[in-house]
């Protein structure tokens, strides 16, 4: 239940939206067509600009057609469908009086298709900085009953594992209580890894202290760390060997 829904693609192939009424004031579903304000790079399917997906512009927005916004509203009565498929940017203007009601069916939710080319697989390296136990949950932010599931149960100092830039990410103690959550970006190449720490204020807080005193980037303290390791590897090689 919302009274708006800034704009978005959904992440099936097909979506059917099914109006079960129309005795509402302002809002409504529409979409964006002004295709001169797309971004293209080598994915055919295009990238609004980001103000344009604001919930700021979306309180702007009037429930008439606009070609300069690039905006159009439907017409849908009572028991009328509306159709589309992934690739369009859609949006529920503000209500301003009543309650709209509607029927949305999801088709193919799972479709390879979609998955390629809106880049939403991503392999997640998850490096765990909490000193106590944590358990790792996942949300999928578009699905219609934001479902919870979780993922691994006391999370290791290294977790791999696939997720989608469609997800967002809890973390829990053995309380219950969260404590610390993050979101999936879209990768810019395809098949690259996405590294994602989790702890404390704390540590965070350490590793900022330590970026702006330079530490990280120290070639004495670089390469003393490297022979260290080298020195460290060869000697248990040797022992194992």
């Amino acid at each position: 239940e919302r009274y708006m829904l800034q704009l978005h693609q959904d992440t099936n192939l097909f979506t059917v939206n099914v109006a079960l009424n129309d005795d509402f004031e302002g809002g409504g579903i529409f979409y964006h067509k002004n295709k001169d304000s797309y971004f293209f790079d080598d994915d055919p399917i295009p990238e609004l600009p980001q103000h344009v997906q604001s919930y700021d512009f979306l309180e702007t927005v009037e429930r008439k057609n606009s070609t300069e916004q690039g905006i159009v509203f439907p017409h849908l009565e009572q028991g009328d469908m509306m159709m589309h498929n992934h690739t369009l940017y859609h949006a529920i203007a503000p209500i301003q009086k009543g309650t709209r009601y509607s029927l949305v069916f999801f088709f193919d939710e799972e479709h390879e298709h979609v998955k390629k080319h809106l880049n939403q697989e991503e392999v997640i390296i998850l490096f765990n900085h909490f000193d106590f136990p944590v358990d790792l949950y996942v949300i999928d932010i578009d699905s219609p009953k934001l479902k919870i599931d979780l993922v691994k149960e006391d999370v290791p100092e290294e977790l791999e594992f696939d997720g989608m830039s469609t997800e967002a990410y809890i973390v829990k103690n053995k309380a219950g209580e969260v404590v610390y959550e993050f979101e999936i970006e879209r990768s810019e190449e395809e098949d690259d890894e996405v590294e994602i720490h989790i702890g404390p204020e704390e540590w965070f807080d350490e590793q900022d202290r330590l970026e702006e005193e330079g530490f990280f980037d120290d070639e004495e303290f670089s390469e003393d760390f490297d022979e260290e390791f080298d020195d460290d590897f060869n000697e248990d090689f040797d022992e194992e060997f």
